[in-house]
């Protein structure tokens, strides 16, 4: 989890300048190569009237590092007591351990979260990664791109059933 934490907040970064400053001249540009329709695609894309929604997601990257944080230093406890006390019952270490597992949690579904929003990114600059690219046209592009986000979500889904089960 810890590279796909590094790897999500790599491409969230590389992403936040353009799509903090993204306007719809950027977007026909971008866009003008790739499909027909650059009008209809451009109107789809663009957050003109959702200034509150753009600013939302050019500051995810926030919360899910704080969230990683936090998980980080609860997990750091509860493995710091498993690590020292030798005295440890079983049930005492599998009851941290289940802990810890539940402590990802938000962490988990914070990464795979914006995990979900970088693929959004790339939909709205057209610039998508090596997994989606070999696509001919953009609605192709956008197509698989959902489906990732859709996946992306699905994880989190399983983890959370996971952790919850240990609960």
């Amino acid at each position: 989890f810890l590279w796909l934490m590094m790897d999500a907040v790599r491409r969230a970064l590389e992403h936040l300048p353009q799509i903090a400053a993204l306007d719809h001249e950027i977007l026909e540009t971008t866009i003008a190569n790739s499909t027909t329709n650059v009008t209809l695609v451009v109107q789809q894309v663009r957050l003109d009237h959702f200034p509150a929604l753009r600013w939302a997601s050019v500051c995810s990257p926030i919360p899910v590092l704080l969230a990683w944080f936090v998980s980080l230093l609860d997990t750091f406890r509860h493995v710091r007591v498993l690590w020292y006390n030798t005295d440890l019952s079983e049930a005492s270490a599998r009851a941290h351990d289940r802990a810890v597992q539940i402590i990802a949690l938000p962490a988990v579904f914070a990464l795979m979260s914006l995990s979900g929003v970088a693929r959004i990114w790339d939909v709205m600059r057209d610039s998508f990664s090596d997994d989606v690219d070999g696509m001919d046209t953009w609605e192709e592009r956008r197509m698989m791109a959902f489906q990732f986000y859709d996946a992306h979500y699905h994880i989190a889904d399983l983890y959370e059933a996971w952790s919850l089960m240990h609960f």
